[in-house]
């Protein structure tokens, strides 16, 4: 996982407490539909969102019993494909923006990428909240 996403994550626990942050990412993933074909894997890993997060998060998974790596493995780290990596990214970026926590350029980001200007890719999608995290 990348400065970015860590960013983000890291915003999110700032602004939520830990259920409320659950609830957040347990939305996002009944949300998700998964598209035709195959992502590439990711990792999410524990010294980049930490180990609350990290815990919280191979929990939800595990609740819905989606293939997981062992428990062993989930205090370092959670395997994704990159389709619900992205899609837990938005989620919680349009959470932060609907409690007030983005500024104008985080509302025209997200909005880019709702409209598919911005791609798929949150490396450029989440700049802007990232700016606001490493100053």
């Amino acid at each position: 996982m990348d400065d970015i996403e860590a960013a983000v994550w890291s915003l999110d626990q700032q602004h939520y407490a830990s259920d409320d942050l659950r609830i957040v990412v347990s939305d996002a993933l009944d949300d998700f539909r998964r598209k035709p074909g195959l992502d590439a894997p990711v990792r999410v890993h524990a010294l980049s969102v930490g180990s609350e997060a990290i815990q919280m998060l191979w929990a939800s998974l595990h609740n819905r019993a989606w293939e997981l790596s062992s428990l062993e493995d989930a205090s370092r780290f959670v395997s994704l494909r990159q389709g619900v990596s992205v899609h837990l990214l938005r989620a919680i970026q349009s959470r932060l923006l609907q409690d007030g926590c983005g500024d104008d350029a985080d509302q025209e980001d997200f909005l880019g990428w709702e409209l598919g200007l911005s791609g798929t890719g949150h490396d450029v999608a989440c700049a802007p909240i990232y700016s606001k995290i490493m100053t």
